[in-house]
């Protein structure tokens, strides 16, 4: 099995280096090769998503997904385009409905890129809303953080939990974290490294 991680905007990899070093700890582990699909969010998804699409059909086998807020948006185009080759997906803390407050912010930061991706109004989040999972998903939610700037409502310091919780095929586990602590958080390697033993081919 191929274990691919995509990690959110402004990261890198080493976001999941914690996450890593507990899944490397499973004896007879289905994952035979891990990947990285690194981004740089300033080109923009239209941009990134084809980059991404070619190395996951360069891949041979079966692969699972393991993506972080902005990244988890990829890893649902991704299994939207390869629905027989991502065989299980898990999402930490994705906006499935957007960013609400980049409806205003993308206006007053055109240039940033970003902000226009996660727009709730924009191509990348509005496809998802036609997209369903016929494979295993999973979305740690994080319920701390609570930042006024992003949500008056509840929110983990950068995504709300309606965005968060918004997808009906998905399988919700809530954790006493933040947006970024939730990546070194021990219940959600438990999470995480719970669902890669369970991969079936």
């Amino acid at each position: 099995m191929n274990l691919i991680f995509i990690h959110g905007a402004n990261a890198t990899r080493k976001s999941f280096a914690y996450i890593l070093r507990d899944i490397k700890k499973i004896e007879k582990s289905p994952v035979t090769s891990v990947h990285y699909f690194n981004y740089d969010h300033s080109l923009g998804f239209s941009h990134n998503f084809p980059e991404m699409a070619k190395k996951l059909y360069a891949l041979k086998g079966n692969c699972m997904i393991i993506a972080h807020s902005m990244g988890g948006i990829y890893a649902t185009h991704l299994y939207n385009r390869f629905p027989v080759k991502v065989k299980h997906g898990i999402t930490i803390a994705t906006p499935y409905l957007g960013l609400g407050s980049a409806i205003i912010t993308r206006w007053l930061f055109p240039c940033w890129r970003l902000l226009q991706d996660v727009s709730p109004t924009n191509w990348p989040v509005l496809a998802m809303q036609n997209m369903n999972f016929k494979v295993p998903w999973v979305q740690l939610v994080p319920t701390k953080g609570g930042n006024p700037w992003v949500s008056l409502l509840a929110n983990d310091g950068v995504v709300s939990k309606i965005s968060m919780t918004a997808r009906k095929d998905v399988s919700y586990f809530y954790l006493d974290s933040n947006h970024y602590e939730v990546l070194l958080d021990k219940t959600a390697c438990e999470i995480i490294t719970d669902q890669v033993v369970s991969f079936k081919n």
